[in-house]
């Protein structure tokens, strides 16, 4: 990988540096970040808590989706979408908030965990990061179209308006 980019997020040495000096703190923290994340999620929607599993360790890992190792990343887009899907969007619209909650929750929970380490520059960074991620893979995994909310699992028809 460029050492001057994250996927195609390119960076200045400093954003770079930035990350670089994150990742092992981002790994440290992995666990208290999701059950954060989640903690903030659960109060914005509270049916979610009954979409997933009791178990807390096993909820959608959202972390790896910033992570630098490509496979990470992989598994965290991906925990994503599941996290989408038991949210049940049934519009462009609720997709859209679900996909913003979701990053600004992680971030705050970052903030919160990590905190001097997680400085604005990093959440910018990671913002950004987050955004491409989603991009590259949102033809993959979801789109909109006809009328309806479509996954690699499953359709859901979107109501007339």
């Amino acid at each position: 990988m460029d050492h001057n980019s994250f996927g195609h997020v390119k960076l200045n040495p400093r954003q770079a540096a930035c990350i670089r000096d994150s990742q092992q703190f981002l790994v440290q923290d992995a666990t208290d970040i999701l059950f954060r994340t989640y903690d903030i999620l659960f109060r914005t929607y509270p049916a979610l808590r009954n979409q997933l599993p009791v178990d807390r360790y096993t909820h959608p890992n959202i972390i790896g989706i910033l992570a630098t190792n490509p496979d990470d990343s992989a598994r965290g887009v991906q925990a994503l979408w599941t996290l989408i899907e038991a949210l049940s969007p049934t519009s462009p619209e609720d997709f859209s908030r679900y996909l913003n909650t979701i990053r600004e929750n992680l971030l705050i929970a970052i903030k919160d965990i990590m905190f001097d380490i997680a400085s604005d520059d990093l959440l910018t960074i990671y913002t950004e990061i987050f955004n491409e991620k989603i991009q590259e893979d949102l033809t993959t995994f979801s789109r909109f179209q006809n009328g309806t909310f479509a996954t690699t699992e499953n359709v859901i028809a979107i109501p007339a308006k």
